[in-house]
């Protein structure tokens, strides 16, 4: 690529950025759903390199005496 950056020097100063602010507020969604839970998951779904949802699974533990 004469002039030009490669595809790897791209995707170098891509993750080198901070996050854009699209992805700042996901980040903040997902970082707000592992605080919220004590026992259980978080499950991001991405279709064609995307977030479209954010599933959080809780689970409460019952003991018995």
């Amino acid at each position: 690529m004469a002039g030009g950056l490669s595809n790897i020097e791209v995707e170098r100063e891509h993750h080198e950025m901070g996050p854009t602010g699209e992805e700042a507020t996901l980040l903040r969604e997902v970082l707000h759903a592992i605080r919220r839970i004590r026992h259980g998951q978080v499950q991001i779904h991405i279709q064609d390199g995307r977030v479209v949802q954010i599933d959080q699974t809780e689970k409460f533990r019952v003991t018995t005496r």
